[in-house]
C-alpha cells in the first residue's frame, strides 16, 4: 500500500489527470503456478483484452507482482 499512497500523492501534485492508478498484490508469490489478486493484476488483464492494436504500457513502482499474477491469470483463462 505504500508505493499506491506514493503514486496518488505523485498524481495528486501533476497536471496529470488520465492515468490510472490501481492497488498492487499485498505480498510476494508463494511460487511460480500462484496469481494474487489485486486490482492491478484485474486492469491489466480488461486491457490485453481490449480489441485495440495499440501497444499496452505499463509502469510499475515495485515489484512485478502484478505482471505476474496477470500473465498466470489470463493464460488460466485463456486454456479454459
Amino acid at each position: 500500500m505504500k508505493n499506491y499512497e506514493e503514486m496518488k500523492k505523485l498524481m495528486d501534485a501533476s497536471d496529470l489527470e488520465d492515468v490510472s492508478i490501481f492497488k498492487g498484490c499485498t505480498r510476494p508469490l508463494a511460487d511460480e503456478l500462484e496469481a494474487i489478486e489485486s486490482e492491478g493484476c484485474d486492469f491489466i488483464i480488461s486491457e490485453v483484452k481490449k480489441d485495440d492494436e495499440r501497444p499496452l504500457y505499463i509502469a510499475v513502482l515495485g515489484t512485478m507482482t502484478d505482471i505476474a499474477s496477470a500473465i498466470k491469470k489470463y493464460l488460466k483463462l485463456l486454456k479454459s
